[in-house]
């Protein structure tokens, strides 16, 4: 077997243990110019090519071993934390809201709380879980297209959208100075 062989052999066998595909050409790069220098060295001491590249690899280790570990390092690890945290702080804000609308009755306004808040939560997911490396190649083709969908809303929906939320906001507002001062009359 060619010296070339044994190299492209064993890379092969530690990328089938690495799952994240973006770290694999950056790792197998590495282990690839670990091996050649090591090679090199041991060519310098008086081997053969392939003797020097046998030994080279047999030096890394087991291949399968290799890889296992170098997925484990190599693994993109979600922040639980932050999450958990910004759940908390939304279900304290449903609570918060909650206790407020009780006092006018308003439910319905929490339950439009609730989907627009699933909608958000649906949407802070699939962004910290993306790979933004994407934005990083084509900035001036994402940046085009969110300015466009934004324009589009603004152009069909017009005043009437904007009408719609500041009319809410304006109704939220009232009701809250309404609610503060019947709590001071008392």
């Amino acid at each position: 077997m060619q010296p070339s062989d044994m190299i492209t052999e064993y890379l092969e066998a530690v990328r089938e243990q690495i799952r994240w595909k973006r770290a694999q050409p950056m790792v197998l790069e590495e282990i690839n110019n670990h091996i050649n220098d090591q090679k090199n060295a041991l060519i310098e001491e008086g081997l053969d090519e392939a003797t020097a590249t046998y030994k080279a690899i047999t030096e890394m280790g087991d291949p399968v071993v290799v890889g296992g570990q170098l997925d484990h390092v190599h693994r993109p690890k979600p922040d639980w934390m932050l999450l958990a945290l910004i759940g908390g702080m939304l279900l304290l804000g449903f609570a918060i809201q909650f206790f407020m609308d009780s006092a006018f009755d308003r439910g319905w306004v929490l339950q439009q709380q609730v989907v627009w808040a699933g909608i958000a939560v649906i949407v802070m997911l699939a962004s910290y879980f993306a790979d933004f490396t994407i934005i990083g190649k084509n900035p001036k083709t994402i940046f085009r297209a969110r300015r466009d969908n934004r324009s589009l809303l603004f152009l069909y929906r017009g005043s009437k959208w904007r009408e719609r939320i500041c009319n809410l906001s304006a109704a939220a507002v009232s009701d809250r100075l309404r609610w503060f001062d019947l709590q001071h009359e008392k």
